[in-house]
């Protein structure tokens, strides 16, 4: 299991590579998160992380990364760093490459309307119970169904893996409107 810096660690140093495309904002963060743990536990039936993932209303939430990051408010991420593998298994990598590549074209606010489809995991546990822990076996059983249309975890030739680079070819070019501000809504409810 990789420990969850490790994974916040590359998918920064990732958008990094990419100044003038970088929008890793701490919500964007918050649902690569997700998606990584989502497709991981499908693909391997573990844990990406340890951390839990809350059901917040802007979708699922790894607490301890958003206060550690909340500090940027809206703005991107930018942090020099050479992120840590020493955490991380093969598969481990895999499915963080392989987010990293799904998530780039998306904007924050489309990754946020793809954890509010009904019936997933954010939308059962935040119609039940909001602001608490959505439970790993909801995460995979809804990762794992083919027709949730969620990422797949694809091969890496990892010989090759400090070359790996985004290509948007294939994934639709979203909208990178303005997001909601909602992280000073949440600073209001804590």
């Amino acid at each position: 299991m990789a420990k969850l810096q490790d994974v916040i660690d590359f998918f920064i140093e990732f958008y990094n590579n990419f100044d003038n495309e970088n929008d890793l904002t701490n919500l964007k963060l918050q649902k690569l998160l997700y998606f990584a743990q989502g497709a991981h536990l499908a693909k391997t039936g573990e844990l990406l992380f340890d951390e839990d993932i809350q059901a917040w209303r802007f979708g699922p939430v790894v607490p301890v990364a958003y206060e550690q990051y909340a500090g940027y408010g809206k703005k991107i991420i930018r942090q020099e760093l050479k992120a840590s593998r020493e955490s991380m298994s093969n598969d481990d990598l895999k499915t963080i490459v392989a987010i990293c590549n799904w998530g780039f074209p998306y904007s924050s606010k489309a990754l946020v309307d793809k954890t509010h489809v009904p019936n997933s995991p954010w939308d059962i546990t935040f119609s039940t119970n909001k602001y608490s822990v959505i439970p790993n076996e909801l995460i995979r059983t809804f990762f794992a169904q083919e027709e949730n249309e969620m990422p797949r975890v694809q091969e890496i030739d990892f010989s090759q893996l400090e070359k790996v680079k985004t290509s948007v070819e294939g994934y639709p070019i979203l909208s990178r409107d303005e997001d909601p501000d909602e992280w000073s809504e949440y600073d209001h409810e804590f």
